[in-house]
């Protein structure tokens, strides 16, 4: 089961950066959810399981991924958007934000809850 994230960074970030649970990028969630577990309890492999879930991100289907969404209470109608402070990094009611880099970020890359690590980034 992999634990992943679809976030919108308002800082610079590149595929494959890895940081520290603690020292995220500024950033919004767009949705938090866990995929890996097919029909029958059988896990695909991690990058089959990736894949997957980028293919199902670019064609707007997340929908029909079959993942578990890890925050059900924060999402749909109850989705509040909001920019977690990172130490003396924020934003403030009324700034401006641009949602032009979304990314899938793996919440535990190799089992290590310590890191994440940004799996694809989308630049608009």
């Amino acid at each position: 089961m992999k634990n992943l994230i679809l976030v919108a960074f308002l800082e610079p970030v590149t595929r494959g950066a890895e940081f520290p649970r603690a020292r995220w990028p500024l950033h919004m969630t767009l949705v938090k959810f866990d995929v890996g577990h097919r029909a029958g309890g059988e896990s695909g492999g991690s990058d089959e399981v990736v894949a997957g879930v980028v293919a199902h991100v670019k064609g707007h289907q997340v929908q029909k991924l079959g993942a578990v969404v890890s925050t059900p209470a924060y999402t749909l109608q109850n989705y509040r958007p909001h920019v977690t402070r990172q130490g003396e990094r924020r934003f403030h009611r009324g700034d401006v934000v641009v949602l032009d880099r979304i990314a899938l970020v793996d919440m535990a890359p190799d089992g290590d809850r310590r890191i994440r690590r940004v799996l694809e980034l989308w630049v608009c």
